[in-house]
Order: structure tokens, then sequence, then C-alpha cells
């Protein structure tokens, strides 16, 4: 990927953010700590955290989509079609 001008998919960053939303009301918890500004970066380890709490209180494919959702590689991270999909299949 170019750093310079890397290729981005909005709809996937939309993803990550709905996701990270939905996260926050899960577990009540903030989300806006888990951006490191000096490595400008998301902490995976506190999206893990986050995850593992919320797997406490809600069931297992809810938490897999949400942390597909939150795929910090934007190619493998799950798009709004994908997560519809998901719930419509059963």
């Amino acid at each position: 990927m170019n750093e310079t001008n890397p290729r981005h998919d909005p709809y996937k960053s939309d993803s990550f953010s709905t996701a990270l939303t939905i996260l926050h009301a899960a577990n009540l918890k903030p989300c806006f700590k888990i951006y490191n500004k000096k490595k400008t970066e998301v902490d995976d380890y506190m999206i893990k955290g986050l995850l593992a709490e919320a797997k406490q209180r809600y069931t297992l494919e809810f938490c897999n989509i949400l942390q597909n959702m939150l795929e910090k590689e934007e190619e493998r991270r799950m798009s709004f079609d994908q997560v519809l999909n998901t719930f419509f299949a059963h």
C-alpha cells in the first residue's frame, strides 16, 4: 500500500466506526481512548478487551460480527453488505 496516497474504502471505515459505536453502547464504556495519538493507530489490545467484555453479555455471533467489523486490515474488514448478508442468511 502506498502510504502517501493510500487506497481507502470509506464504506469499510464506516463499518469500523459503526462497530465502535455499537461496542460503546453494548458495554456502556467509551471507546475514544482506543486511538493512540502518538502512534497514530488504534490500540488492538483495548479493542480486544472491550470485545471480551461484550462476549460476557451477548451472543458469540453478535460479537464475531463486531470483531470482523473492527478488523484493523481494511481488506479483511466486513462491509455493511456482508453484515446484512450474515443477518439475513438465517
